[in-house]
Order: C-alpha cells, then structure tokens, then sequence
C-alpha cells in the first residue's frame, strides 16, 4: 500500500515537474513582458496622479 501511494506520488512528481518545465518559458516571457510595460506605464500614471 505504502510502495504503491509512494510510485504514485513519485509519478505525479515527475508529472508537476515537467508541467513546470514546459510552462516556464512562456511565463517568464509573460512576466517580463508585463514588467517592461509596468516600468513604462506607471511613472506616467503617477506623474499624472501627482500634478
């Protein structure tokens, strides 16, 4: 019982792990891409809020 939850878990793992892998790229993209737009965008925002 213990063996067989433990091959599950191991399996599921390795699963997750290739999950994280393959999505790591493109949300790393993402979340630069949403930096660059942060650091252009927001001290217009503020220089705006703040005149």
């Amino acid at each position: 019982m213990i063996r067989e939850m433990d091959s599950d878990y191991s399996s599921h793992s390795a699963s997750l792990f290739n999950l994280v892998w393959f999505f790591r790229t493109p949300w790393f993209a993402c979340g630069s891409f949403i930096i660059f737009l942060d650091v252009k965008i927001r001290p217009r925002v503020a220089s705006h809020h703040f005149k």
